[in-house]
């Protein structure tokens, strides 16, 4: 189903609503998934199955278990610097740093990133809770020194789950 949405549109809209929510929405305090459901909705998720503020809306681990189940899986395993090479605009990071399979972060790239000397690809992340759009190296940020298990869904229905060790 990930694979109906413009990514242009999501990637504009993520971009717009970034750091500051987008009023017609219920902002909570911790945002994250919330956020990325209305970045799918804006790029033409099917409404039948975007229910606003369900479970899956809302929390990230439902909302890991609805997208990641709805599309083709191919797992891999390495670190965030071989996982970040594999990003591009209009993937979701999905994010379990307490390593407890349970997922708790939701972020959406909008915009892939060259290699780093520290061996990372420098993309450029929208999410909500902390609230920016920046790239990996920015200061606002910590995804290059955090570890835990990352699943990535994109829109043309590839993923990857790595596990990253630090």
């Amino acid at each position: 189903l990930l694979h109906l949405i413009n990514k242009s549109t999501a990637v504009s809209y993520a971009k717009k609503y970034a750091v500051n929510p987008n009023p017609s929405y219920t902002t909570y305090s911790t945002d994250c998934t919330n956020f990325a459901s209305q970045i799918l909705r804006s790029g033409g998720a099917p409404t039948n199955i975007m229910e606003t503020y369900t479970a899956s809306w809302s929390a990230a681990h439902n909302f890991e278990t609805y997208w990641y189940s709805r599309s083709n899986s191919q797992y891999a395993s390495g670190n965030f610097n071989t996982f970040s090479g594999n990003l591009q605009a209009g993937d979701f990071i999905i994010a379990d740093w307490e390593k407890d399979g349970r997922y708790n972060h939701v972020a959406f790239v909008v915009a892939s990133g060259s290699k780093t000397s520290s061996g990372y690809y420098d993309v450029t992340i929208a999410q909500h809770t902390s609230n920016y759009c920046a790239k990996v190296s920015s200061s606002v940020n910590g995804w290059e020194n955090t570890s835990g298990t990352y699943v990535r869904l994109d829109s043309n229905e590839r993923k990857n789950k790595e596990i990253v060790e630090k």
